[in-house]
């Protein structure tokens, strides 16, 4: 129950950071939307007001050129010296508020030439006019969109982050999960050097990935509040193979951990941080994930200007390092080995009911198993959700018994191992 209640509590935490970032990646794009649909009906307004004064022969020539002539970004000195030109030339020419008119004609990509190949039959003023609120148009659609796009890009890392819609284990992509992490911290990485150092040749590797995803936001945060003084602040992250796991490395260029406290940082409630900032349990977390329900290891090395939290991860986890949800019931099972969890279950009567989860949901299972502790049923690994496996993770209740009428076992998984039961008397 403690174990469930700090898991909450740190994901609590760490929801709120995630959703303060997540709403600043939102708000650029939402309000480039806002913006460009603003001034989207208002220039729609003014073109049709012009379009009825023409027509613009030569306008409408020019638009077309446009469309097919290759697009060319300017930037700084090379985009103020375009408009300036078109400022000057139309103002020579006398067209109403040039300086209002040429940055339109300069984004869409209008020279003075073009200007001059106008003619003089045409009424200039409102040619310039027409061909400048056809551009603007087509930029703000350009501009709503990419907010579209980037909304959408933002949706789509937010779903792989938390692998909605997936089996909580599967196969997964380690260096996908650090960058759709890095990719929700955007506002917590703002003006940090990120170098990114991974084995293009990585394979994916068995694991839970949204677990995953939140050791990473835990290692990355802390780098990143390690470096908040450091007047050069850097980031490494590096994945590699090493043998039949993967490690992936995160590191800072900060003060360091001073080696007097380094061997409590995996410790519940430990923090360096000021009052407020820190609950410490990110570690913690972040070392139960690792090491008790992946069957790696967490650890630490430290030094000033040098830190390196090296997560170390099995290929494909065997019967020992898959307690976690998704381990097989039955991988060590009867084993003549037993440990001290199965060694205390009592042959207790079975409770009556179902998978209290797959009932709310309308999921059907194929077995049941109970908590020896508190009593919760779930549905088995055989069954779509795996409800017990999971209970026994979040709850840290380890041992899960067969509720079927033809079964008598008992299974631990946090040692994955199995013992058969006497029939009840």
């Amino acid at each position: 129950e403690t174990n469930v209640q700090l898991r909450h509590h740190e994901r609590m935490a760490q929801l709120g950071v995630m959703t303060a970032g997540v709403a600043h990646e939102l708000n650029n794009p939402a309000s480039a939307l806002q913006r460009a649909a603003s001034q989207l009906s208002e220039q729609v307004a003014e073109l049709t007001s012009l379009a009825g004064r023409g027509p613009f022969p030569g306008a409408l020539d020019l638009i077309n050129t446009l469309e097919e002539r290759p697009s060319k970004a300017r930037e700084g000195v090379a985009s103020a010296d375009a408009e300036d030109a078109l400022e000057d030339w139309l103002e020579a020419h006398d067209v109403p508020d040039p300086w209002d008119v040429a940055p339109d004609l300069a984004s869409a990509g209008v020279a003075v030439d073009d200007l001059e190949r106008l003619g003089t039959e045409t009424p200039l003023a409102d040619t310039v006019s027409f061909i400048a609120g056809v551009a603007s148009i087509r930029r703000a659609a350009h501009e709503m969109a990419e907010g579209s796009r980037r909304l959408s890009e933002i949706v789509g890392v937010l779903r792989s982050y938390a692998f909605l819609d997936r089996a909580p284990v599967q196969d997964i992509d380690l260096v996908q999960g650090i960058e759709d992490t890095i990719s929700l911290l955007g506002d917590t990485t703002s003006g940090i050097s990120i170098v990114r150092e991974y084995d293009a040749s990585l394979p994916p590797i068995t694991a839970m990935g949204a677990e995953l995803n939140q050791v990473w936001t835990n290692l990355i945060r802390n780098a990143c509040d390690a470096v908040a003084t450091t007047p050069e602040p850097r980031l490494t992250l590096r994945a590699f193979l090493a043998g039949e796991a993967v490690v992936v490395e995160v590191e800072d260029n900060g003060e360091g951990v001073p080696p007097e406290i380094q061997h409590r940082v995996f410790d519940a409630f430990f923090t360096t941080k000021p009052p407020g900032q820190g609950t410490g349990l990110g570690l913690q977390v972040s070392y139960r994930v690792v090491v008790l329900e992946h069957g790696g290891d967490l650890t630490l090395e430290s030094e000033p200007g040098r830190t390196v939290f090296k997560v170390t991860l099995p290929l494909h986890p065997d019967a020992e390092t898959s307690a976690a949800p998704g381990a097989q019931e039955g991988s060590g099972f009867m084993d003549a080995a037993t440990c001290e969890h199965l060694e205390l279950v009592e042959n207790t009567p079975k409770p009556e009911g179902g998978c209290a989860e797959c009932l709310l949901s309308g999921d059907t299972w194929v077995h049941l198993r109970f908590c020896v502790t508190c009593g919760e049923i779930g549905c088995c690994n055989d069954s779509k959700n795996k409800h017990a496996a999971r209970h026994a993770q979040l709850s840290g209740h380890p041992v899960m018994r067969s509720k079927e009428p033809r079964e008598n076992f008992a299974w631990c998984f946090e040692h994955a191992l199995g013992i058969a039961l006497p029939a009840p008397e």
